[in-house]
């Protein structure tokens, strides 16, 4: 009976722990994605300074 009640245990354990772990993948690619965003703005920012040190002006654009 004790073995029933440890294999039980160990499997509400699993299940646990599989639920953090789709959890931490969610959280995963949403950092992965994040991370793309930053990539792409500062790929964006870096092609007006180049543009802008092209125009002979070395200064961002006013909004």
């Amino acid at each position: 009976m004790a073995k029933l009640f440890e294999a039980a245990r160990l499997a509400r354990e699993v299940r646990a722990l599989q639920r953090e772990n789709e959890r931490m993948l969610g959280r995963m690619q949403e950092l992965e994605r994040e991370l793309a965003y930053e990539r792409r703005a500062s790929q964006i920012a870096q092609q007006w300074q180049n543009l802008w040190r092209y125009d002979g002006r070395d200064q961002t654009p006013m909004e």
